[in-house]
């Protein structure tokens, strides 16, 4: 939701709880936090395990290739990134 492209330290909106929410999920870790739309320490050194688990450059900013990695990485019933458009 509202995505607008990177997200990195210091960022807030709906686009980071959505972040910190899947990436919890998806490295089935408790990411919860006082303001889970504030992305803080905790979401970024998630980002960093999650971007070392998936053979990216481990920067913890959520830029374009680390949304693609992503989404590949949620479950088949969430909405997915498609290329065939």
């Amino acid at each position: 939701p509202d995505y607008r492209g990177t997200l990195k330290i210091g960022d807030a909106g709906p686009s980071v709880a959505w972040l910190r929410q899947h990436l919890a999920s998806i490295l089935q870790m408790d990411l919860r936090a006082a303001e889970p739309a504030r992305f803080d320490d905790a979401l970024q050194a998630a980002l960093v395990r999650f971007q070392r688990d998936n053979s990216m450059v481990p920067d913890g900013v959520a830029g374009p290739l680390t949304w693609i990695a992503m989404s590949a990485a949620l479950p088949d019933d969430m909405p997915r990134l498609r290329s065939d458009l």
